[in-house]
């Protein structure tokens, strides 16, 4: 994967005697090289797009509350305010310390590096340029601060699983020196007076590589004497080309200078990567025993080395880069997330209210819906849950549920006959001939009640054989009943029951289920008297006790059926379908 396009661009060696520009700072490679690094590229402050519309409207609201005092004063905050903020956001410590290590930088070389926030001389505030200090610029830096944040905490470098250290702060990384084509897109960002500075090898540097090169391959005395011997002819010698042995083309191209004790490589890419391709194998781990018999491969084991401090130079300046850019992001990611909230609490205080006030009003109205949303739902649970009982109050007609409904609307206390028939329906969807049985006997029962009341009032006895003006031809109606109950127990009012009684038809369909046919409870009902309304047609509260225990009866045994189906089901989905008797099998093809 390239860098290029991502790292940051070298533009010129520092010297402290020439300021620095806007967003650039002093990037420190070693004792003896400095370079001077831009961040513009590197998303810091002002690189938000700039924000309109309502947005924009509300925050300059909040600036006009303000006085120009008020607003100076919400826009600066401390050290110790920085730090607490990047506690309680950056885990890496390196992070930390890094950041520190930058105000304290800016606060004493007055770097604009970070422009347009700047850290005072007088007390060390971090504050932004009053040039720059407008609602629209303001906004804009202000916009989803606490966002980009954590972002750029969570886009860091992957962790080490042992430490919070980020991968540009941790020791691992300090210490490999992986062989990746980084040092080209290095090598690039870098303008022709860095790549000069960079391409100087000093003496101590050479040879301190010179002497881990030879430990780390075993030289022999006499190989090692004729390396060191190579490296004192490119480093000191003025004259090497009256060494025997030696060949000039192996070091053309290099400038030496003998006074300051350091050389200075060609700053062509070629010839840089050339170097650091003869010190490959060295990268990769290589320790195969070597050998410097002549002073020719003395020459290209001294050059072996200038590639390894080339390739640990550029890599240096890469990681440097890296830590630095991303301590610039932190510290500017940092200080406007500490800003933001300044202000905040400023136009808070002045409002007499804190947006915190209005989340806990907001979430106690959304709490409160939801409560009135539970309550509806509870009531309407409710409803359904009573209509539910209601319909199965008259599909199963319950004895507890027929005193309630019925007994409380007329001291009858009866069934009329279309709640019978209607009973009758809901029955007929489970079994029609056991219902239709049920009903039948309670017809009958209904009639035989129905004949001692009456034998009581007219004067007959159920032997009589005066059939036509007994209770016999009620058919088991409540209609009889109720027009001998209003009547007066006189003589005349016995005569006018009779007659009455005799003036229906049920004596045919009572002969008809005597001689043996089961009329269903459709035809009984039917059965009544054809001249007068149905809903005067009414049954007593005995006839309906006797066919809801009927009902209970049937509805237990279906219950039983139910329960003995479902274990032969348990059982042929455990054990598969049950084997046919060898007896009946071998019947069974004799048969045939």
């Amino acid at each position: 994967m390239s860098y290029k396009e991502k790292l940051p661009k070298l533009v010129d060696v520092y010297r402290s005697s020439k300021a620095l520009g806007r967003r650039q700072l002093p990037l420190v490679v070693d004792e003896n090289l400095t370079l001077v690094m831009d961040v513009r590229s590197s998303g810091l402050v002002c690189d938000n797009p700039q924000v309109r519309g309502k947005e924009l409207e509300e925050f300059t609201k909040k600036c006009e509350s303000l006085s120009e005092t008020e607003l100076r004063s919400a826009l600066e905050i401390t050290k110790s305010e920085l730090m607490n903020v990047l506690n309680q956001n950056v885990p890496c410590v390196g992070c930390r310390r890094s950041v520190e290590r930058l105000y304290y930088q800016l606060f004493k070389l007055r770097h604009p590096t970070l422009y347009p926030l700047m850290v005072l001389e007088d007390d060390g505030k971090i504050t932004i340029d009053e040039k720059q200090a407008m609602p629209q610029v303001l906004c804009s830096i202000f916009h989803d601060h606490s966002l980009r944040l954590a972002k750029l905490i969570e886009n860091q470098p992957k962790r080490s699983k042992k430490s919070l250290r980020c991968l540009l702060h941790s020791l691992d990384s300090q210490r490999s020196r992986p062989l990746t084509p980084i040092w080209r897109d290095v090598w690039g960002c870098m303008q022709p007076d860095c790549k000069k500075d960079v391409c100087i090898i000093e003496a101590p540097s050479l040879r301190a590589t010179l002497e881990t090169y030879l430990r780390k391959h075993r030289f022999c005395g006499e190989c090692r004497t004729k390396v060191l011997r190579a490296y004192t002819l490119l480093m000191e010698e003025a004259e090497p080309c009256k060494e025997k042995g030696y060949i000039t083309q192996l070091y053309s191209g290099i400038k030496r200078c003998l006074r300051d004790k350091h050389i200075h490589l060609p700053i062509h890419t070629e010839y840089i990567t050339k170097l650091i391709s003869r010190a490959e194998p060295e990268l990769l781990g290589s320790r195969r025993e070597r050998h410097a018999k002549t002073l020719e491969i003395a020459q290209e084991e001294v050059l072996t080395c200038l590639g390894i401090c080339m390739y640990e130079r550029l890599h240096r300046i890469y990681m440097r880069m890296r830590e630095e850019e991303c301590t610039c992001q932190v510290f500017a990611a940092v200080a406007v997330d500490t800003l933001s909230r300044s202000f905040e609490t400023a136009v808070e205080r002045k409002r007499g209210f804190s947006q915190l006030e209005l989340l806990y009003a907001e979430l106690a109205r959304e709490e409160q819906q939801k409560q009135i949303r539970k309550e509806q739902k509870k009531i309407k649970r409710k409803r359904k849950k009573g209509k539910t009982m209601e319909q199965d109050g008259k599909e199963n007609c319950n004895e507890e549920d027929f005193e309630d409904n019925c007994y409380s609307q007329t001291d009858l206390s009866c069934y009329s006959c279309e709640e019978l028939l209607k009973c009758d329906d809901d029955d007929d969807d489970d079994d029609d001939v056991d219902d239709d049985y049920d009903c039948e006997k309670l017809w009958i029962d209904g009639c035989k009640c129905e004949e001692e009341k009456e034998e009581e009032k007219c004067g007959y006895k159920k032997g009589s054989s005066d059939y036509g003006y007994s209770s016999e031809n009620n058919n088991g109606c409540c209609e009889t009943a109720s027009l001998i109950s209003s009547i007066s127990s006189s003589p005349e009012g016995s005569e006018l029951a009779c007659d009455t009684c005799c003036q229906h038809d049920g004596g045919d369909t009572l002969k008809r289920f005597r001689d043996g046919e089961h009329p269903s409870l459709q035809q009984m009902l039917e059965g009544c008297s054809e001249d007068e309304d149905d809903s005067n047609c009414k049954l007593t509260p005995e006839e309906v006790w006797e066919f809801e225990n009927n009902h209970k009866h049937l509805f237990e045994k279906r219950q039983e059926l139910r329960e003995a189906l479902k274990k032969r089901f348990i059982d042929f989905c455990a054990y598969g379908p049950l084997p046919v008797p060898r007896l009946l099998v071998q019947s069974k093809y004799a048969s045939n």
